[in-house]
């Protein structure tokens, strides 16, 4: 019987408050498997989904990619001070993982895997787990106006229209209809919305058109995600794998720099 067994299953990282992910980040970094394995559970699907666009098809060698990826995570895991520095770490642990993707037999999979790793990222974080543009920002450490950019540019690429084309009051709307995807209007603002995409239809069948895919995006999300079953399966085999022996210590100095701002740890090697 797993010794992980009584873990909280987590479907999604919004449904954690923040401080509670903060405990176990603290906790984790003192050692401790299951405050950590806790933690992990938010970000399993974010990673296998990653790991799936980025051309890790095959369902087995993506979880054993997964593991090396959480166990890397695990080994700098002294050198995070917060939650965002946590998903910084991963984030910049995810994004050097790639493998050939013409194999991949999904033609919208395929299309995502061409994506840029920031914007892949972006776009798997927002559409396939819901984060807020805001976190994906933090783990990015970039700008939410960035992210929005990054989104909207992703979902034209993918919905074949060429924003560049467009006239300058066509774009305003387009930025306003991708910024609706990812943030509840005033009912007021809907309105103002609609009325302008009845002003602007190839704005408003780029609309249409990624709703659709959004649909396709939720299905493909469905097929990706852990059982509960696989989870505990997941969890037990990387728990194996975790020793405090395995952490690196953060020099001093380093500790002071992450403290103002995160960006002192260990490369790490994917092969």
């Amino acid at each position: 019987m797993s010794p992980f067994r009584h873990l909280r299953r987590i479907q999604h990282l919004r449904d954690i408050p923040r401080v509670q992910l903060r405990y176990w980040l603290k906790v984790g970094s003192r050692g401790d498997k299951k405050a950590y394995l806790s933690l992990i559970r938010c970000y399993i699907n974010l990673v296998l989904e990653y790991l799936y666009f980025s051309g890790f098809e095959v369902e087995e060698e993506r979880r054993e990619v997964a593991r090396k990826i959480f166990h890397g995570a695990w080994s700098r895991l002294q050198y995070a001070n917060r939650v965002s520095d946590f998903e910084y770490l991963l984030f910049r642990i995810l994004i050097l993982h790639s493998a050939p993707i013409e194999s991949i037999r999904d033609s919208l999979a395929r299309q995502i895997a061409n994506l840029p790793p920031y914007q892949r990222f972006a776009l798997v974080a927002r559409e396939m787990e819901d984060w807020h543009p805001y976190w994906i920002g933090l783990a990015g450490r970039v700008k939410p106006k960035t992210i929005s950019q990054w989104l909207k540019d992703s979902r034209c690429l993918l919905a074949h229209l060429e924003s560049q084309d467009l006239c300058s009051r066509n774009r305003r709307v387009l930025k306003g209809v991708s910024r609706s995807f990812d943030r509840d209007l005033s009912d007021s603002k809907k309105l103002k919305l609609a009325r302008h995409l009845e002003e602007y239809p190839r704005v408003k069948a780029f609309k249409s058109e990624w709703l659709e895919l959004r649909c396709a995006l939720i299905e493909l999300r469905q097929d990706l995600r852990l059982p509960d079953e696989d989870q505990e399966t997941f969890i037990l085999e990387l728990g194996m794998r975790l020793t405090a022996d395995s952490f690196i210590q953060p020099l001093l100095i380093h500790r002071i720099f992450n403290f103002l701002r995160f960006n002192r740890f260990p490369e790490y090697n994917p092969s």
